[in-house]
C-alpha cells in the first residue's frame, strides 16, 4: 500500500506541475480550492483506508478521529501557489500510529524533490539517504510563515517578525509549510517559525525535521 501511495503521489505531482497556473479557484466556503485538491484527496483516501485506517485531510475529511492508525493529508499544500502558477506547492501525507507520526512524504513537483521519512529508517530525498546538515554558519536564517487566519492578527505578526529580525535573518515562506521544514533539513535555512491553523502539512514537515535532529520547540 505504501508503494502504491508513493507512486500515486509522484504521478499526481507531475500532473500538478503541468497544470499549474491553468486551474481555477472553485472555493465557496473557503478561498483557494481546486478540483485537483478534491481529486487527489479522494484517491489517497481510497488507497490508505482499505484496511480500515482513519483519514484526516483538509478538504472533505477535516474531522479528526482519535484512532490508533490515522492518515493525515494535505492534497495540495500551497493551493494558492498552484493556482497562480508559482513554485513550491506540495502533496503531503503522514501516518500517525497511536498518536505519533511514523511515516511522512512530501512531494514538491516543481523542484522535483520527493522527501520520504519512516521511523527507524531515516529520511531520503529522491531515494537517497539524507543526513543532518553540518551547518557552522551563525547567521541564523529563519523562514517566517504566518497567517492571519489563525489566532494571530497582523499587528502581532509584524511585531514578532521585527523581534526576530533583531537576532536572525528572516525570510518569507518559501512555499508549502511542509517544504519549509524540508529546506531546513537540507541546510538551506536554520529554522522555521510557523504561525498557522493549517496543521495538515505540519505533521509531515515536523516529523521530517525531527528525524534529522531538528527540535520542535513550540507549535503555535
Amino acid at each position: 500500500m505504501i508503494n502504491e501511495l508513493i507512486q500515486f503521489i509522484i504521478s499526481a505531482g507531475n500532473d500538478l506541475a503541468n497544470k499549474s497556473g491553468k486551474v481555477e479557484d472553485i472555493g465557496v466556503k473557503k478561498q483557494w480550492l481546486t478540483e485537483e485538491d478534491l481529486r487527489i484527496e479522494r484517491e489517497i483516501k481510497r488507497i490508505v483506508t482499505r484496511d480500515g485506517d482513519s483519514f484526516f485531510a483538509e478538504e472533505e475529511n477535516d474531522n479528526f478521529i482519535d484512532d490508533g492508525s490515522v492518515w493525515v493529508v494535505d492534497p495540495i499544500s500551497g493551493t494558492k501557489l498552484f493556482i497562480e502558477g508559482k513554485p513550491n506547492f506540495a502533496i503531503v501525507a503522514s501516518h500517525l500510529k497511536n498518536g505519533k507520526v511514523d511515516f511522512a512524504v512530501v512531494n514538491n513537483p516543481t523542484a522535483q524533490k520527493l522527501y520520504l521519512a519512516e521511523a527507524q529508517q531515516g529520511v531520503s530525498i529522491n531515494g537517497k539517504p539524507l543526513e543532518a546538515p553540518n551547518n557552522n554558519d551563525d547567521t541564523g536564517r529563519i523562514i517566517f510563515h504566518a497567517s492571519t487566519q489563525g489566532s494571530w492578527n497582523s499587528g502581532q505578526i509584524d511585531e514578532l517578525r521585527k523581534q526576530l529580525s533583531e537576532k536572525y535573518q528572516v525570510f518569507p515562506s518559501q512555499g508549502s509549510c511542509a517544504y519549509n521544514y524540508c529546506l531546513v533539513v537540507q541546510g538551506e535555512f536554520d529554522g522555521v517559525v510557523s504561525l498557522t491553523k493549517d496543521s495538515f502539512p505540519e505533521f509531515a514537515g515536523c516529523f521530517i525535521a525531527n528525524m534529522t535532529g531538528g527540535v520542535l520547540k513550540q507549535q503555535i
